[in-house]
């Protein structure tokens, strides 16, 4: 189990670093299949069972707690990469 005190700082830094504009990527890594978006003042959501990225009226990626694997922060906290069960990956980065 990952400590969600440690994913929510980390997600919070990626965002606060790229000034809430990322790219957010979620990666079938088996079949490539893929859904990206470029978010401009993407926000957060921490429910009780699954967090959202999301900006209002563009995209939403709603990622449940309990499928979350492991993640992975980079040196420069402007992205985090996020794997799920199924070899599924998601990541938050800064925009392309």
């Amino acid at each position: 189990m990952i400590e969600m005190e440690a994913l929510k700082q980390a997600v919070t830094a990626v965002i606060r670093n790229n000034q809430g504009n990322c790219s957010v990527c979620a990666q079938q890594i088996d079949s490539g299949i893929l859904a990206f978006a470029n978010m401009r003042g993407v926000k957060i959501s921490w429910g009780r069972d699954v967090f959202m990225c999301y900006a209002p009226h563009e995209a939403t990626f709603k990622i449940p707690y309990t499928v979350i694997q492991e993640y992975q922060e980079f040196l420069d906290h402007k992205q985090i990469e996020i794997v799920l069960d199924g070899r599924l990956l998601i990541s938050i980065r800064e925009p392309q």
